[in-house]
C-alpha cells in the first residue's frame, strides 16, 4: 500500500478512530461558554475513566458545535512597536498571522472537523499530517498571555478554535500512543515526539489559566499514551533506530520532563532508564558528532538537537546533555570553516538528510529562537560564542525593528512554534563582536600543525583533518550509511586567511570525486584505507581504496607535504573524470595555467587543454597542476554558498584524464 495513497488509507484510519471510542463526556468540550477550573492531575490519567478514554475521530468532534465564532482579524497598521520587549520582537509576526492561522480551519467536513488547512506549518497539508496540529501551541501561547500588545488573551473564539485543533490533533493518534504523518496508520517516530513537546506544552499553558476538565482529561490521556508509546524500551523503531536520529528522540525526552507532573509516576522512572540509553547511543564515541541516519548531520546538529539540549538542561540542570553537547561543539570546530572577508562559516559537506552548506555570520531578521538557546552554551564552550550572533548585531536588529514604521505582513509557511521559546521578557547575553572572533580564532586550524584523526566505530566511518602552515583539509572515509547521501573521500581545502577553495557539496553533484564509466563515482561507494600512514610527522601519505559490487575501483592517495597536497588516483579503466568542487568568491580571478608557463581567461563550461588552474583573491592563491596538460574544464553549478555581495558559486572543475592514472597537486600561496 502507498503511504501516500490517502484513499487507500482513509477507510483503515477510520475504522480505526472508531473503534477507538468516544468518553461519554468528551462531547461537551467546545460548547462550554466558560472557563472551567483546572483540576488536581489524576494518579493515572489512563485510567480516569470516561472522561478520559481515547478520543474518537474528527467525525465525532465535528457534532460538538458546527461553526465556530472566528477569532477577530488584527490590523496590522494598529500594532505599536513599542509595546514590545526587544526579547518579545518576533512574536508581532506571530500576532498579525494567528487570526487566519486560527481562523484557516476545516469546520465542514465531519471527518477533518478541527484540522488547519492554512498550510501555515508543515507539509504536506494534508489531513493525516498530525505535524500540521502542532500549531495549537502556537495558538495557545497567544491565548494564554497576558500583554499590553496582546488582544487575544483569554479570547473564547480563540479557545474554541484550540479546542477543535486539539480534538483533531488526538483523533489522528493511534491506539498504542503514535502520531502519522504520511497516513493515517504511520506509527512516525519524531511525529509522535513533538506531540509530546507541543501538546504537552499546549497543556502547561493552559493549566495555568484553567481549561475544559473534559477535554484536560483527554490531552492527559493521549501524552500518557504517546509516552508509553516512545518510552517502551521494546519499541525497536524509538530504541534501535531512534538514536541513529538523535534529534527526533530527544524532543520526545523532553516533552516527557515537562509534563511529568501531569502523568503518572511510572512515567519518570521510565524516562530516567531511556535519557540513559539516549546518551549512551545518541553520538558518536569517537568522533563527537550526533547521529542523524547514522552519520554527521549538520541542519539537525546545530539548529534542532543543539535547542532541545539547551531547553532541557535549563529545566534539569542534567550534566548528560551538557557533555553531549560539549563534545558535539568539539566536533564543530573541526567542520565549521570561518570564512576571512565575515561571511560566516563554510560548513563541511558531509552531512546527511538536510544540508548546511554554509552558517552565515549574521542574519536579517531576529525571528529565530536559535541564538537565544545558543547562549545557554556561552559559559561552557566558545564554540557556542563563535557560531553565535554577536551582542552589536543583536542590538542593531532590534533597534532598527523598534525604529520602522511599516505595517507587519503576515507569515507564510513555516510560523514554527519552535521560534516562540524564549520570546519572551527575559535576560539575554550575547557576546560582543570582539568576544566572538576570539572564540572563532581559537579554532584549530587558526593555530598550528596537526593530524587530527577520528573514527566511528559503529557505523565504519572515519575522518581525517589535517592542518599545515599553508592549508587545512579534511577527508572521510568507511561504510554508506543506508540511505544515505553522506559523500565519502576528500571534502574540503580551505586556509584561514583565504578560506575554503575546494568545498564537497552534500546531495549534489559537485563532490571532490572520482567518475568512472557506467556512472560509477568513488565517492558514493565504501572506501577503505588499504596502504600508508596517518601521523603528525611531515610528510605522511595515505591512500583510500573506494569500490562498489557493480564494478568500478579507485586508489587514491594523498600526500600531505607541509606546503601542498598531492594526489595520485589510480584506477582499473582507461580514461576517467577527476572532479573537484571549486569554490568562486566575488571578486575571485580565476585563470587557467598553460603549458608555457602562461594564463588564460576561463570560459564557464568550455574546455581547455592546460597544466591547471589558479584562483587569486585577497590573502592568497589557489593553484591546482597538472603533471602534463589534460582537458580542464570549468562549470558554474546552481550551488551557492552565502547571500548577496558575499555569495560564492560553485562550480565543478572537471579533470579528463587520458589513462588509467592522473596526479595533481594542490597549494595555497601567499600573496
Amino acid at each position: 500500500m502507498d503511504s501516500n495513497d490517502t484513499s487507500a488509507t482513509r477507510a483503515g484510519g477510520l475504522t480505526r478512530r472508531t473503534l477507538m471510542g468516544l468518553g461519554a463526556s468528551a462531547v461537551t468540550g467546545l460548547a462550554l461558554g466558560s472557563r472551567t477550573g483546572a483540576a488536581a492531575a489524576p494518579a493515572d490519567p489512563a485510567a480516569a475513566g470516561p472522561a478520559a478514554a481515547p478520543p474518537a475521530g474528527p467525525g465525532a468532534a465535528a457534532a460538538l458545535g458546527g461553526p465556530l465564532a472566528p477569532v477577530a482579524p488584527y490590523d496590522p497598521a494598529t500594532l505599536v512597536r513599542g509595546q514590545f520587549a526587544a526579547e518579545e520582537q518576533r512574536l508581532a509576526r506571530y500576532l498579525v498571522t494567528l487570526p487566519d492561522l486560527a481562523n484557516t480551519m476545516d469546520l465542514e467536513n465531519e471527518e477533518t472537523y478541527g484540522w488547519f488547512t492554512g498550510g501555515y506549518w508543515r507539509t504536506p497539508l494534508v489531513p493525516y499530517n498530525a505535524n500540521i496540529q502542532q500549531s495549537v501551541y502556537t495558538l495557545s501561547w497567544f491565548y494564554t498571555q497576558q500583554r499590553e500588545w496582546n488582544p487575544y488573551y483569554l479570547d473564547p473564539a480563540l479557545r474554541d478554535r484550540i479546542y477543535a485543533g486539539i480534538r483533531f490533533y488526538l483523533s489522528l493518534q493511534g491506539p498504542d500512543g503514535w502520531f502519522p504523518a504520511w497516513s493515517y496508520v504511520d506509527r512516525n517516530r519524531d511525529v509522535t515526539a513533538y506531540a509530546l513537546v507541543f501538546l504537552g506544552e499546549t497543556a502547561l499553558l493552559l493549566e495555568s489559566v484553567g481549561w475544559a476538565d473534559d477535554i484536560r482529561s483527554e490531552v492527559l490521556a493521549a501524552l500518557v499514551r504517546a509516552a508509553d508509546y516512545v518510552l517502551d524500551p521494546a519499541n525497536e523503531d524509538v530504541w534501535t533506530v531512534g538514536p541513529e536520529f538523535s534529534n527526533q528522540v530527544i524532543p520526545a525526552l523532553m516533552g516527557v520532563w515537562m509534563v511529568r507532573d501531569l502523568l503518572p509516576a511510572r512515567i519518570r522512572r521510565s524516562y530516567e532508564d531511556r535519557m540513559t540509553y539516549y546518551v549512551e547511543n545518541a553520538q558518536s564515541e569517537g568522533a563527537g558528532h550526533l547521529y542523524e541516519a547514522a552519520a554527521f548531520d549538520a541542519h539537525y546538529s546545530l539548529y534542532v538537537t543543539t535547542r532541545m539540549f539547551a531547553r532541557l538542561y535549563e529545566l534539569n540542570g542534567d550534566e548528560r546533555l551538557k557533555q553531549l553537547q560539549l563534545k558535539h561543539f568539539d566536533w564543530c570546530r573541526f567542520n565549521y570553516l570561518w570564512e576571512p572577508d565575515g561571511a560566516g562559516f563554510t560548513v563541511n559537506g558531509i552531512s546527511t538528510r538536510l544540508s548546511m552548506r554554509f552558517l552565515p555570520a549574521v542574519r536579517t531578521t531576529d525571528e529565530s529562537s536559535y541564538p537565544d538557546l545558543l547562549n545557554v552554551w556561552v559559559p561552557d564552550s566558545p564554540v557556542a560564542v563563535a557560531l553565535n550572533w554577536h551582542r552589536e548585531h543583536v542590538d542593531e536588529l532590534r533597534s532598527d525593528w523598534a525604529a520602522a514604521t511599516e505595517p507587519l505582513t503576515p507569515m507564510g509557511n513555516p510560523v514554527d512554534p519552535m521560534n516562540i521559546w524564549y520570546a519572551e521578557q527575559r535576560a539575554q547575553t550575547f557576546a560582543t563582536h570582539d568576544e566572538r572572533m576570539r572564540a572563532i580564532r581559537s579554532f584549530p586550524y587558526f593555530g598550528r600543525p596537526f593530524v587530527e584523526t577520528r573514527s566511528d566505530t559503529r557505523y565504519d566511518q572515519h575522518y581525517l583533518f589535517v592542518n599545515r602552515q599553508g592549508y587545512y583539509f579534511g577527508s572521510h572515509h568507511g561504510n554508506i550509511p543506508r540511505g544515505s547521501t553522506v559523500p565519502k573521500g576528500p571534502s574540503f581545502f580551505y586556509h584561514h586567511t583565504t578560506g575554503a577553495f575546494v568545498a564537497t557539496q552534500m546531495a549534489t553533484d559537485s563532490v571532490w570525486s572520482t567518475r568512472l564509466s557506467r556512472d560509477f563515482v568513488d565517492s558514493e561507494s565504501r572506501m577503505f584505507k588499504i596502504r600508508g600512514d596517518v601521523r603528525q610527522s611531515l610528510p605522511f601519505d595515505y591512500t583510500y581504496y573506494a569500490y562498489r559490487p557493480s564494478g568500478g575501483s579507485v586508489a587514491k592517495t594523498f600526500h600531505c607535504l607541509p606546503d601542498k597536497l598531492a594526489v595520485d588516483v589510480e584506477t582499473n579503466e582507461a580514461s576517467f573524470v577527476e572532479r573537484l568542487p571549486l569554490v568562486v568568491a566575488p571578486g575571485d580571478d580565476v585563470r587557467w595555467l598553460t603549458a608555457d608557463g602562461g594564463t588564460q581567461p576561463v570560459e564557464n563550461g568550455v574546455g581547455v587543454q592546460a597544466v591547471g588552474i589558479k584562483v587569486t583573491r585577497p590573502g592568497g592563491a589557489f593553484e591546482l597542476r597538472l603533471e602534463a596538460p589534460l582537458r580542464l574544464s570549468l562549470t558554474r553549478s546552481a550551488t551557492v554558498l552565502f547571500t548577496g555581495a558575499q555569495q560564492r558559486v560553485i562550480h565543478d572543475l572537471d579533470i579528463t584524464s587520458s589513462a588509467s592514472t592522473l596526479s595533481y597537486s594542490l597549494q595555497i600561496r601567499p600573496r
